[in-house]
C-alpha cells in the first residue's frame, strides 16, 4: 500500500467540491431560467437531469477521495477540518483561533501542549 500525501488528498477533495459546486450552481440557473420562460420546460429538465447525473459521479469521487483518505491512516473528521481552516484567510483563522481558546479556558478545557 503505497500512502499519498495529505496535500495530494487536499487539493484532489477541493477541486471535486469546487466541480460539484458549480455544477449545484448550473442547476439552480437552469431552474431560474425555466421559471423565468426563458428556456422550454422539456430541454430545461432534461439538461437538469443530465447535470445531476454528473452530480452524482463528482459526489462518487468524493466518497473514493474521502475513503483513501481513511485508507491512508488520517482521520477524515480532522481532515475536513483542516480543509475548512486552509479556505479561511489568515485573518478569520486567527479571529477562529482567539474564539476558540476563549470559549475553552469559558468551559474550563485546558489547551493542552504538545509533548507532555
Amino acid at each position: 500500500m503505497t500512502v499519498t500525501s495529505l496535500p495530494y488528498h487536499a487539493e484532489r477533495i477541493e477541486h471535486l467540491h469546487r466541480e460539484r459546486s458549480g455544477l449545484q450552481a448550473a442547476v439552480r440557473a437552469l431552474r431560474s431560467d425555466i421559471r423565468a420562460g426563458d428556456i422550454a420546460e422539456a430541454d430545461g429538465a432534461e439538461r437538469i437531469a443530465r447535470l445531476n447525473v454528473e452530480i452524482a459521479h463528482v459526489r462518487a469521487d468524493l466518497a473514493a477521495a474521502e475513503a483513501a483518505v481513511v485508507e491512508d491512516g488520517f482521520n477524515l473528521y480532522t481532515f475536513r477540518d483542516v480543509l475548512r481552516l486552509r479556505r479561511m484567510t489568515a485573518c478569520a483563522r486567527a479571529e477562529h483561533d482567539t474564539l476558540l481558546a476563549m470559549y475553552r479556558d469559558e468551559l474550563g478545557i485546558a489547551a493542552e501542549r504538545a509533548g507532555r
